[in-house]
């Protein structure tokens, strides 16, 4: 029995009326609130898993050979043919002078769509490549719809092929860019929970390595799950070095679990695990209850 297991044991049966001060009180609180809950946390991080990564479909690609004929005004792309209409309703690129009424004559599109059916040949005018463009156009070209994110504190928001205005449902994917280099520990509980309230999957684009750092234990209920690592909302993350805990798991077909303890000792769970479309690798992050 280690000693974790040990004063946890003498807590919960109050056997002692302290809890012994050699104890690191951050992963001991964690570690209580984990065992209580059925949970069993082990030091040895030799486990190895079975865990599927999930490979998603890459379907049509949008057949698009339509002439437009329109102004460019960064950041929109506005043309006012009644043909564009259909690109609307086929593909769900572009949208309504007023934002989801079907009023006014014509269409914008955001700087992603008109820079895609720049590529397309349906645009004539010069537009400026944007950032982060190659996740768009994996995503489109694979049929999958990428709307803005924006409400949602994401860059995307991504919706199963198929999806249209007249055949709506409620988009499957967050997708949120992580390039710097450090957070501090509410932004980077920020960036776990940005899903959780809309019932979204939130991915983040990531460039696996080789580089490894050890987690803090393996993580059981009933079977083996996979890594755990635990912070508290305080701290600043380092994210080159969160990827070398994600490397660890990763490495050993397994995923990662992210503990956040708060100033009242309440436990967040995370589970991180990994999502590959054609060309692109994600972290995809879930609550884990």
């Amino acid at each position: 029995m280690n000693d974790l297991e040990k004063a946890y044991k003498e807590e919960v049966s109050k056997k002692k009326g302290e809890l012994k001060a050699k104890q690191d009180f951050l992963i001991y609180v964690a570690y209580r609130e984990l065992r209580l809950s059925g949970f069993v946390l082990k030091k040895d991080l030799s486990s190895k898993g079975v865990y599927k990564w999930e490979q998603l479909g890459c379907g049509k690609r949008p057949l698009i050979r339509m002439k437009l004929n329109g102004i460019w005004k960064k950041p929109f792309y506005y043309t006012g043919e009644k043909k564009a209409i259909n690109l609307y309703r086929k593909y769900w690129l572009g949208q309504y002078l007023s934002y989801k009424r079907k009023r006014g004559e014509g269409m914008f599109f955001d700087h992603y769509e008109a820079y895609y059916l720049k590529e397309k040949g349906s645009i004539k005018e010069e537009i400026s490549r944007p950032s982060y463009y190659e996740y768009y156009k994996e995503w489109r070209d694979c049929g999958y719809v990428v709307k803005s994110g924006f409400k949602f504190g994401a860059l995307f928001r991504i919706y199963e092929p198929g999806t249209t205005p007249e055949n709506f449902k409620h988009s499957s994917y967050l997708l949120k860019i992580q390039d710097r280099k450090r957070l501090s520990g509410l932004e980077f509980f920020g960036l776990l929970r940005v899903a959780e309230s809309v019932r979204k999957k939130l991915l983040v684009p990531v460039e696996l390595g080789k580089e490894e750092k050890e987690p803090n234990f393996s993580l059981y209920k009933e079977r083996y799950l996979g890594f755990l690592k635990i912070y508290h909302e305080s701290q600043n993350i380092n994210w080159n070095t969160f990827l070398k805990y994600i490397n660890y798991a990763y490495n050993r077909e397994s995923p990662l679990f992210v503990g956040i303890v708060d100033g009242d000792t309440s436990l967040s769970l995370f589970k991180i695990g990994f999502l590959f479309l054609k060309n692109q690798t994600y972290l995809k992050i879930e609550r884990f209850k």
